[in-house]
């Protein structure tokens, strides 16, 4: 369940973006499926994934340097 304030900024956003207001019941609805759409595409980035990262564009850097 979403707070009270979260509805009622959701419903508020909602009338700027497109115009319409939307109950409460609409709202909650609208929002909670924003929620879950987020938590299936938004994962956060483990430290171990940008070292592996940072070492291979170190990786990358050199061998360019040695290229040339």
């Amino acid at each position: 369940m979403l707070s009270e304030k979260a509805l009622k900024d959701f419903q508020k956003i909602y009338k700027e973006e497109y115009g319409v207001e939307i109950d409460e019941q609409t709202a909650e609805n609208l929002g909670y499926n924003l929620l879950v759409l987020f938590s299936y595409i938004y994962k956060p980035v483990k430290k171990e994934w940008v070292d592996k990262l940072d070492e291979q564009e170190k990786e990358k850097a050199v061998a360019f340097k040695n290229y040339k």
